[in-house]
């Protein structure tokens, strides 16, 4: 999937939206294996990758869904992306992560009832 390209997880844990680390990977099996390890079942959590937002405290749901779109997108962008940019947040509940979602995706037409 990767050859070549760099996954680059910033990677906000705790409500810490002031200092976000960042994480290089060069296998989505080391990504996986990462998130995995830090992540929390008394946690929610956004992903957002390629601009696509993902909100779920199940962690094999969110991995899936990212898995699926890094291997979609990356098969058209191939040539194109130098790496991949992955935003891993952790919240205290959904309230809180749909309200950082809904910012995320306020320039969409679909954002808000016309």
């Amino acid at each position: 999937m990767s050859k070549g390209k760099e996954l680059v997880l910033h990677f906000a844990q705790h409500n810490d939206e002031e200092s976000i680390p960042n994480f290089v990977f060069d296998d989505l099996d080391e990504l996986i294996g990462f998130i995995l390890a830090e992540s929390n079942t008394n946690k929610v959590y956004l992903i957002s990758v390629f601009n696509e937002v993902f909100v779920s405290c199940n962690m094999t749901s969110i991995i899936g869904s990212t898995e699926y779109l890094i291997d979609n997108i990356f098969e058209f962008l191939r040539e194109e992306i130098k790496s991949i940019n992955i935003f891993y947040q952790e919240y205290d509940s959904y309230e809180d992560a749909y309200k950082v979602a809904l910012d995320m995706q306020e320039v969409k037409q679909l954002a808000y009832k016309q």
